[in-house]
């Protein structure tokens, strides 16, 4: 993977997502948030940058040739968090001007916590593999390694653990 390409699509995420703040701006000052279209167009574009920076991104950069299989259920649990994190962030956007109506507040927490959620799926998916080191079988259960027979350095005795 190309850290240029993974640039790339950062940047169109973001972009994307700053399109969609200022679409919400526009809209709200003209008084057309209540619209049906604006609700379409608003989760549309939010469904289009998570499709993109959840599946697109990954499948294009190799993402998932490097995530190990164990990792995959992770990944998938990831991806619905943060499909569900900004699903709820949405519905609390649209309805933003609705101040007594306590839904939209909850739909604000359960997005939060999706986003917390997400957070810490991602550090289980983003964990390096661990090196781990090959045994070599010794013949011998105990053996000696001479430290160049210098007269500060000393002869260690180690044992073969099984």
């Amino acid at each position: 993977m190309d850290k240029k390409e993974k640039r790339s699509f950062d940047i169109i995420v973001y972009s994307m997502m700053i399109v969609a703040v200022i679409y919400a701006v526009i809209q709200t000052i003209l008084g057309n948030n209540h619209e049906l279209y604006y609700k379409l167009v608003l989760g549309l574009w939010i469904l289009a940058a998570v499709t993109l920076n959840d599946f697109i991104d990954p499948m294009i950069t190799g993402k998932f040739d490097t995530i190990m299989e164990d990792r995959i259920k992770y990944f998938m649990l990831y991806s619905i968090a943060d499909a569900g994190a900004y699903a709820c962030l949405y519905i609390f956007v649209i309805n933003v001007n609705l101040f007594k109506e306590p839904m939209h507040y909850i739909f604000l927490v359960i997005g939060i916590i999706l986003f917390v959620v997400k957070s810490s799926l991602f550090t289980k998916i983003s964990v390096k593999p661990e090196n781990k080191t090959v045994e070599k079988d010794f013949e011998e259960d105990n053996f000696e390694v001479d430290t160049l027979g210098d007269d500060d350095l000393q002869v260690y005795k180690y044992r073969h653990r099984k």
